[in-house]
């Protein structure tokens, strides 16, 4: 794929964590065709608090209409964190001018050439599918002086791109960014494979090195799920870049392995090869639940009551581990549809609303 106007970021997940990179091989501000296709860093089941509303396009309320019920939950899938890096070569920032891309499903790994005029380089992209970790490597093909920012929530506060934190503070010694969203503390860390200056201001912290080869680890956790594991990118950085990548693939040549469906047609098989990327990636591998998409300007995560397709198209593929955990969802959720049942319709059943999270809340208050 290459760059041009209509370009669109390339989706990597793991189940829990979903980024939206874009064509430098990081995530980017993208304005295409007049829109914005922001990439950030997304985790399952991470919502805006609920005293705070955020539109997404397509969901807009008639007029007239309220935005939300009073007093019901408006669950919309939080942008945490992003990260973006900058090259400059002698006195001279550089831009991009032209970029190829090219993404393995069966490795789950995006492949960028990026041209920047007086300076080329080629990128390896990876969230890794056991760690809420994003590795990246940067090859250049001289010298250049590198700087690699992060930053939490948005990149622009406007619309329907609101910021979900009640608090931010960005590390002035090193590049950490710690935030509150509701009663959830996470924290946004980015480190590189040698020691860099780090800085930071109001609203980021960057590092600074110069290199030909770089290798960036970046990390995204909170204490949603339990304690905060204060040594993630220490170990991330005593692994490096060829072991962590290995243990990613390994994960995804289990998944791949003894592929049942071969296609005759090189183009059909990578589809078929990335659609099954797509289910692995966006399925939440702690409620079982297979959504649309993990982001936020699609489905926002939420499972839907009819998803049964794609239980279907994963059985069939062979994929029974995977289908399973999704007919379990909904065993998982059998509480919450008998009070939605009771609560709503006054009789005993089961009601899975047209759209729920992976806890059996109702998505939507409207």
């Amino acid at each position: 794929m290459r760059h041009s106007g209509d370009y669109y970021h390339c989706f990597l997940g793991n189940g829990l964590d979903a980024v939206l990179i874009g064509y430098t091989g990081s995530m980017v501000e993208e304005r295409a065709q007049g829109n914005l296709d922001r990439c950030y860093w997304y985790k399952a089941d991470r919502y805006y608090p609920e005293d705070r509303v955020a539109i997404v396009p397509g969901r807009l309320p008639r007029e007239g209409q309220p935005l939300r019920a009073e007093g019901a939950p408006w669950r919309e899938l939080a942008p945490l964190a992003r990260t973006w890096y900058e090259v400059r070569h002698g006195d001279l920032r550089l831009y991009v001018r032209a970029s190829e891309q090219h993404f393995v499903p069966l490795e789950g790994t995006l492949h960028s050439q990026v041209d920047y005029g007086a300076v080329n380089a080629e990128i390896v992209t990876f969230l890794h599918a056991r760690r809420s970790l994003l590795v990246t490597r940067y090859k250049f093909d001289r010298l250049v002086d590198f700087r690699a920012y992060t930053a939490a929530g948005v990149w622009v506060e406007e619309g329907y791109d609101a910021s979900p934190f009640d608090e931010v503070r960005y590390s002035p010694d090193s590049a950490e960014v710690e935030y509150r969203s509701g009663d959830t503390h996470g924290r946004a860390i980015l480190a590189l494979d040698q020691a860099g200056r780090a800085s930071s201001d109001d609203s980021c912290c960057w590092l600074e090195v110069s290199g030909q080869e770089i290798v960036q680890y970046f990390v995204v956790e909170d204490d949603l799920d339990g304690p905060l594991n204060k040594d993630a990118l220490g170990e991330a950085r005593s692994l490096g870049f060829e072991a962590l990548h290995e243990e990613h693939l390994a994960s995804w040549r289990e998944y791949y392995g003894g592929r049942s469906v071969n296609i005759p047609d090189d183009r059909f098989q990578s589809f078929y090869d990335y659609s099954l990327y797509q289910f692995k990636a966006s399925q939440n591998r702690l409620s079982g639940g297979l959504p649309v998409n993990n982001l936020r300007l699609t489905w926002s995560s939420h499972v839907f009551w009819d998803a049964f397709f794609m239980h279907r198209a994963l059985l069939e593929a062979d994929r029974r581990a995977e289908a399973l955990e999704g007919a379990r969802f909904f065993m998982r959720t059998l509480d919450h549809a008998r009070r939605h049942a009771r609560e709503e319709f006054g009789a005993p059943g089961l009601k899975w609303d047209w759209e729920i999270t992976h806890r059996g809340e109702k998505a939507y208050g409207t």
